[in-house]
């Protein structure tokens, strides 16, 4: 899904960055996704389950926890 490459994406430049820094431990993740009308959230968060699995695959259990949060219409 579309959504979680991108998400992963960003995900792996604030961390690299992080590391590069040598800023020690993970830092906290925290994205917040707006539902719109337009938006399929029942498919997005039934997905999050293998989101969460293949990021701690690749980053493993030293990644820092990663809140997805959706919100209720825009910002």
């Amino acid at each position: 899904m579309l959504i979680w490459k991108v998400i992963s994406q960003i995900l792996n430049v604030i961390y690299a960055k992080w590391c590069l820094q040598g800023c020690g431990s993970s830092p906290e993740f925290r994205v917040y996704l707006n539902d719109l009308t337009t938006n399929d959230f029942n498919n997005v968060f039934g997905s999050l389950p293998a989101f969460y699995t293949k990021l701690k695959e690749e980053k493993g259990s030293g990644f820092g926890p990663c809140f997805i949060v959706r919100t209720p219409g825009s910002f």
